[in-house]
């Protein structure tokens, strides 16, 4: 409080002294060169922000979009027809890891000439838990993602809690032979 005071009490006798006009001037004049100052301050700011060289990234290669027919990317992820035998083992070879029983595989083709591909459908009976189809289903499609499941049917077998009868049909998409031997 004592502060205010004695700044307005200097202010007073200032402004009795010399009188409001200088002092007014004496404020303008000030303001003045602060702003002046003030704007040379940002002037060079921005002149050392426009000549600092930024540091140049390389520029990340982003991948080229090419408009492509939908059929020529169907085409290409078709399966070789001698992957169906690669398939077929690590039908067995998935079935005997996730310890379940199956007895045969049942293939039936359905080629479309038109397509120049065949739907080749594979049905799997097997027995086991439902732990034991489901980690042998989620293994079998991580590994071969051209197979898709189309049908998972199961019942229990008379009162045992564990045992199901599964029957699985799988789906593969195969080039036509003839497509590929030419």
């Amino acid at each position: 409080m004592m502060d205010i005071d004695s700044s307005r009490l200097g202010l007073h006798l200032v402004l009795r002294r010399v009188g409001l006009l200088p002092v007014l001037g004496a404020a303008t004049l000030l303001a003045a060169l602060g702003l002046n100052a003030w704007t040379q301050q940002l002037r060079q700011t921005a002149t050392r922000l426009k000549t600092a060289e930024a540091p140049r990234r390389p520029a990340p290669d982003l991948p080229r979009f090419v408009v492509t027919d939908p059929l020529d990317t169907f085409m290409a992820s078709l399966a070789h027809p001698s992957d169906r035998a690669a398939i077929s083992q690590a039908l067995w070879q998935g079935a005997t890891d996730a310890g379940l029983q199956v007895t045969r595989l049942e293939f039936a083709d359905a080629p479309d000439a038109a397509g120049q591909f065949v739907r080749s459908e594979i049905q799997v009976p097997a027995t086991g838990s439902a732990a034991q189809i489901r980690r042998f289903t989620f293994a079998l499609l991580a590994a071969h993602p051209n197979l898709a499941l189309q049908r998972l049917e199961w019942h229990r077998e008379g009162g045992a809690a564990d045992a199901l009868q599964a029957r699985l049909v799988f789906v593969l998409f195969v080039q036509a032979r003839e497509n590929h031997d030419a």
